[in-house]
């Protein structure tokens, strides 16, 4: 698939209670550049399932579940605007939790084989409060990377929690004010972002 990176960006916020199972998904995706009919399609994966096959002892990254369904959500946002969705799901207990992950992405009817954003983010993620960058390290990289987000419609903190570095669960200038804090004036520690 073609994948062109430029018509929107999509912010992914993943929360999943591994004792009721029940997986909550919420994206904003903001439109940059003119699309035709976008869709933002969301599935849920799993990867090692055990399945001998041909040599094979596992199976890798197979769709276990799209929602709401294959047609996906219709994104009805303009040029500038961000279009908010929420989907949940209570995942099967034959899957293995720790073994799934979501991908959303957004195609148009136009060209449905065109990959135009995609996003994933694991059930059980493992990220460090205040590295934006994803690089593993909190620095300033990690609040000019918040900028160009915020500014710049640049790319989304992946997972966003680790941008809501004062835990209200936005990611906001104060995100960026914190963070320099921390890093400049021996301010508290990034917090821990919300679902």
């Amino acid at each position: 698939m073609w994948f062109n990176p430029s018509q929107c960006s999509i912010r992914l916020d993943v929360c999943y209670d591994d004792v009721t199972r029940l997986l909550e998904v919420q994206t904003w995706t903001t439109v940059i550049d003119v699309m035709q009919n976008p869709r933002l399609r969301y599935a849920i994966t799993e990867s090692h399932i055990y399945y001998p096959w041909q040599g094979l002892d596992s199976l890798q990254h197979v769709v276990r579940k799209m929602l709401p369904n294959y047609q996906g959500v219709f994104c009805n946002a303009g040029v500038g605007e961000t279009f908010y969705d929420y989907q949940s799901y209570t995942l099967s207990p034959s899957w293995v939790d720790a073994n799934c992950e979501v991908v959303v992405f957004v195609q148009t009817d136009y060209s449905p084989n065109t990959v135009l954003r995609v996003a994933k983010a694991d059930l059980f993620p493992t990220y460090v409060f205040g590295d934006c960058t994803g690089d593993g390290i909190v620095d300033v990289g990690d609040a000019v990377f918040s900028i160009n987000y915020l500014y710049k419609a640049g790319e989304a903190p992946s997972p966003s929690q680790s941008g809501d570095v004062t835990g209200d669960c936005l990611i906001d200038v104060g995100d960026v004010v914190y963070l320099i804090n921390y890093l400049y004036k021996n301010g508290p520690a990034p917090l821990e972002g919300c679902c």
